[in-house]
């Protein structure tokens, strides 16, 4: 069992020094409600390291990137049961993604950077479903939205 926001708190760190440097601010919206979850930490902040730097990669100087928990209110249905999830939500106000890359985000070597190798969202993708959970990205009116949804122990009856 982990504190997801630790986990959180420790990806934002790996960037503080890029993001003071390129005035890139982070805003933190933690739910303190939110149980442990069940995880692997160190796979967890790959996923999020990933998602990230590609948010720090997206905006421009002075940006704003908000990472935010919270408990899903509705039930999922997955193989059957019933799962009570968590959101982990990082949004960028950068420039955003069109459609073309929405499509093929999580296609393996798929990449729109100079560089990239197209693996960190296919894999971040499978550690996410290693967790139980399930990952979104959106394009917003400015920037993107990427949430990671993870599985939440069950509320004992009685």
């Amino acid at each position: 069992e982990l504190n997801i926001h630790e986990v959180l708190d420790h990806s934002v760190a790996v960037f503080a020094e890029e993001a003071r440097k390129r005035k890139v601010r982070f805003v933190k919206v933690y739910d303190p409600s939110l149980p442990p979850v069940k995880g692997n930490r160190d796979s967890l902040i790959q996923v999020f390291v990933n998602l990230i730097k590609n948010s720090l990669e997206a905006v421009d100087e002075g940006g704003r990137i908000e990472v935010r928990t919270r408990v899903v209110p509705e039930l999922f249905i997955s193989e059957g049961e019933e799962k009570r999830m968590m959101a982990v939500e990082i949004m960028d106000d950068g420039r955003g993604i069109d459609e073309e890359t929405l499509t093929h985000a999580f296609t393996p070597f798929y990449s729109t950077k100079e560089g990239g190798t197209g693996l960190g969202l296919p894999i971040s993708l499978k550690i996410v479903h290693e967790h139980g959970g399930l990952m979104r990205i959106e394009g917003l009116e400015r920037g993107t939205k990427v949430s990671v949804f993870l599985p939440l122990p069950l509320r004992s009856e009685g």
